[in-house]
């Protein structure tokens, strides 16, 4: 039989090449990763809030600042505003005369103090101490110059209708009482004349009313000295009217006094005027800075807000596509190795085989599943030509077969036909040189042939043609028996296969399985305790928003693709199972076919032995006369043994 070919040379071991690939971040795990992601993200959560906190920081004192500037000019404007109200009390008290006032007036002092106390608190106010204690000098020095001034129109009786002024009063009436009865009404207008411009005097503090007011006086005791009344009347009235005049120029005098003290609240408000203003103008020049600052703290917290928050998120999604890249490189590398090899391209190379996370595994398994297509093609080849071999045997043993039994069934007709005739003793044959065997040959053929003795007519064609028979059969049941052997071998080998397959289709459902798991679960407790190096995949998530719940399209067709490829594959898969089931069928039906063919050719090859040993006996009681020195007579025809006859060709090995 032809001697199998040799592939060796196509299934080298290279396995080992390319096993330490690896990719970007492939010494680390899934669950590595997503921790390194989380952390980023913690990371990024700090960072914005310490920004966040110190722009708050900032426009928290900016903010301080400018409500303290506005407490601040709160503070001044009370001041400025209690100073005014108090300048305005003091010239209505002066015409109005009205004890209200002065409560007020001492009201509005205590406010301007409990201003210049708070005034005092605040630290920005440090420059201010000099202006604070010039006015506190001079609210001080005006609320006790006020207040002497309010005792001494007290004293006047002016402000409560006592004193001078309730007994200025009481001789008014006496002396217009006393006129009336005196039958001199026009002295008693005269009286309620003076005291009129006696009032106006006082409140208009002029000596020019008071030089009139005293005319008016030595008029109306001039009027009394020409009056008809009695001596005692005109010196009772005459007494009055210069006690009236005494208490009304008291009062005018007085006034005039009080008037000149006046002057005092100018000169106390001209003191605090410089330091009134110099606190107005820090209260404006505070307000504006902190307005200013506000703006500029206001201004930066906008940018410094936006600027770091986009900042942050693109260094935050620049880690996460590089983390995420990390991930979908190996699986887009493993997706196109697994489409060129489900297209039939065995020498696709697949990366990340070196991974310790799930894409390693995965790539591992499509290795597994390439090596386990190369035996299955392998197998295929030797069982093709195992098959082909198996035919041409079938057809060489058929066509010999054929031969043969057309020989012996020549011979057997021959031997059947020939007459028969006693056989002489042979004679020993001469040893003859080999050179000499065509000069004999060459004179047998001169002679005229002698017909041959009936024992020894057609005796080698039967015997030739048995003989031929019994070495194709051996050749054949050798053969068989071989083939039987590779035929075990093949069924085995197909066994071994079937096994190999199954596994593989474990590999390809837990690459399945693997891929389906590539994407990010949607809540944090459901992962498993067994999913470390895989993302979980949330089957919801992927039924309602599409594969994987995954935002990017890419990715998300990416998924699909592998899915849609790990299917094709499984499929191809279960194809070629089936094709080998239905070849280990066949090999089974040929194994059990060649078992029984070869049965069948041992037996007839026994068969055939045994006619042979007949004919040999048969021959060898022809050659040996009886003992009466003659020939036994031949047997019948019908006694002599015939060869089995022949069914058909030899069996075909399908």
């Amino acid at each position: 039989m032809a001697q199998d070919p040799d592939y060796e040379h196509q299934f080298l071991d290279l396995k080992g090449e390319g096993m330490d690939d690896r990719t970007f971040l492939g010494r680390s795990s899934l669950s590595t990763r997503m921790s390194l992601f989380v952390l980023i993200g913690v990371f990024a959560i700090v960072a914005l809030a310490g920004i966040f906190i110190y722009v708050d920081q900032r426009l928290a004192g900016a903010i301080n600042d400018a409500r303290h500037a506005r407490d601040i000019g709160v503070l001044t404007g009370r001041v400025e505003a209690g100073i005014a109200r108090a300048r305005s009390l003091e010239k209505v008290f002066i015409l109005d005369k009205q004890p209200a006032l002065a409560e007020t007036f001492a009201i509005e002092i205590d406010a301007v103090e409990a201003a210049l106390d708070g005034l005092g608190q605040f630290p920005e106010a440090a420059s201010l101490r000099q202006h604070i204690a010039t006015l506190r000098d001079g609210i001080a020095q005006y609320d006790q110059q006020f207040g002497e001034f309010v005792r001494a129109e007290e004293a006047l009786g002016l402000t409560t209708e006592t004193g001078l002024s309730q007994r200025l009063r009481t001789t008014s009436q006496s002396l217009v009482r006393g006129f009336a009865e005196s039958k001199v009404a026009n002295l008693a207008d005269q009286i309620i004349r003076i005291d009129r411009e006696g009032q106006e005097t006082l409140r208009s503090t002029s000596e020019r009313g008071a030089a009139e007011i005293k005319e008016r006086y030595r008029a109306l005791l001039a009027f009394l000295d020409k009056s008809k009344l009695s001596q005692k009347r005109k010196s009772q009235l005459g007494e009055m009217i210069k006690a009236h005049e005494t208490d009304m120029l008291t009062m005018l005098n007085s006034r005039f006094a009080l008037e000149k003290e006046r002057g005092r609240f100018s000169e106390i408000t001209s003191y605090m005027d410089p330091s009134l203003g110099g606190l107005i103008a820090f209260s404006g020049d505070i307000a504006t800075g902190a307005a200013r600052r506000l703006d500029r703290a206001q201004a930066f917290s906008r940018y410094m807000i936006g600027g770091a928050t986009v900042a942050i998120v693109l260094w935050f999604m620049f880690a996460g596509m590089i983390l995420l890249r990390s991930v979908f490189g190996p699986v887009r590398g493993l997706a196109e190795a697994a489409v060129r090899l489900a297209g039939g391209d065995r020498g696709a190379p697949i990366p990340a085989r070196g991974n310790i996370d799930a894409t390693g595994q995965i790539a591992r398994a499509l290795d597994k599943w390439a090596d386990d297509l190369v035996d299955v093609d392998m197998i295929r080849r030797q069982l093709e030509q195992t098959q082909a071999k198996m035919e041409h045997v079938a057809q060489e043993a058929e066509r010999k077969a054929q031969a043969a039994a057309e020989s012996a069934k020549a011979a057997m007709l021959a031997e059947i036909e020939a007459p028969e005739a006693p056989a002489p003793p042979p004679a020993p044959e001469p040893h003859a040189d080999p050179q000499a065997e065509p000069q004999a040959e060459a004179t047998d053929e001169a002679r005229p042939s002698a017909p041959p003795p009936p024992m020894y007519e057609n005796v080698g064609g039967p015997i030739s043609s048995v003989s031929q028979q019994l070495t194709h059969f051996s050749e054949y049941v050798s053969a068989a028996a071989h083939d039987v052997e590779r035929t075990e071998a093949l069924v085995r080998s197909l066994g071994e296969a079937a096994s190999q397959i199954e596994t593989l289709s474990g590999l390809v459902t837990a690459v399945r399985d693997q891929v389906n798991l590539l994407a990010f679960r949607s809540s944090p407790r459901d992962y498993g305790s067994g999913g470390e190096n895989l993302i979980p995949f949330n089957t919801d998530d992927r039924q309602g928003s599409g594969s994987g719940g995954m935002d990017d399209p890419v990715a998300a067709g990416r998924l699909d693709a592998i899915r849609e490829t790990t299917e094709r594959a499984e499929r191809a898969l279960q194809g070629v199972r089936l094709s080998v089931d239905n070849v280990s069928s066949v090999a089974q039906d040929i194994a059990s076919t060649a078992s029984r063919q070869a049965m069948d050719a041992t037996n007839k090859l026994l068969a055939q032995s045994q006619y042979l040993q007949n004919m040999l006996d048969d021959i060898m009681t022809r050659i040996h006369p009886s003992p009466l020195g003659r020939l036994s007579a031949p047997e019948p025809r019908d006694q002599q043994p015939q060869p089995p006859s022949w069914q058909g060709t030899p069996p075909r090995r399908r």
